[in-house]
């Protein structure tokens, strides 16, 4: 079996292809408790992994809608974390738009109610979330959250990995690769700030298992920042 050596990548510094690793999160059962308050109609639940069973059997079970965005993980694994790749294949691009289509094509109740990101921005770059995040939040309302992980670590695994809940507090996530992608900028809590202005900060909490939990809150509509534009601020080699 493949063994992948992570400089202490969630807590281990070597994992089993198909092996879980379990991590507390703080961010997710304050998301899934807020999606059962009334304030959501029929609330819309965003996706950013393959069809998560467990997230689209609780949802259906409580009849909100389930949108997973699975052609477009499914592009960015075929490119990996080769950008370069990535900006001459039209893949990505178009996968990202039909996903945003399939979002804005049908009537609902009710606003996007909650994001679930995982780990997928540590794949983007400021370009495509600044992008799809300008796309969302129009669809979003006062108090709709979103969730994500951002892996401390220079080196990750080169595509996103699969996430299951064990508990309602507890994550499971499980490597796809044993490949590494290297000298990775770093988002940091700021610099996702000011990608997505219409949301506010709730949570941001670092774990000694080398991730940033973050927990964003839709506050009110606001201009996207100029991709190209990066604040001197958060100028450096290692972070954006």
């Amino acid at each position: 079996m493949t063994i992948a050596k992570l400089p202490r990548f969630l807590g281990v510094e070597q994992q089993h292809l198909g092996e879980w690793i379990s991590f507390r999160s703080v961010g997710l059962p304050v998301v899934l408790e807020d999606l059962r308050s009334p304030k959501f109609k029929k609330p819309r639940v965003v996706d950013f992994a393959p069809i998560n069973k467990d997230l689209f059997e609780l949802f259906r079970d409580l009849e909100w809608v389930y949108y997973s965005s699975n052609r477009l993980i499914c592009s960015l694994v075929e490119t990996g974390a080769n950008k370069e790749l990535r900006s001459q294949d039209d893949t990505f691009s178009e996968a990202k738009h039909q996903f945003v289509r399939s979002l804005n094509g049908t009537q609902f109740d009710d606003a996007i109610g909650a994001i679930f990101v995982w780990d997928f921005f540590n794949y983007l770059d400021r370009f495509d979330i600044i992008e799809l995040m300008a796309y969302l939040s129009p669809l979003c309302k006062q108090g709709t959250l979103l969730s994500a992980f951002i892996w401390l670590a220079n080196e990750i695994p080169s595509v996103p990995g699969s996430f299951r809940l064990k508990q309602i507090d507890t994550v499971e996530y499980r490597l796809k690769t044993h490949e590494i992608s290297s000298a990775r900028p770093i988002p940091t809590a700021q610099s996702l700030i000011s990608m997505m202005p219409s949301f506010k900060p709730v949570r941001l909490l670092a774990s000694d298992s080398g991730v940033m939990e973050v927990l964003f809150e839709f506050d009110e509509l606001a201009e996207p920042p100029n991709p190209n534009i990066i604040p001197s601020g958060q100028l450096s080699s290692n972070y954006w």
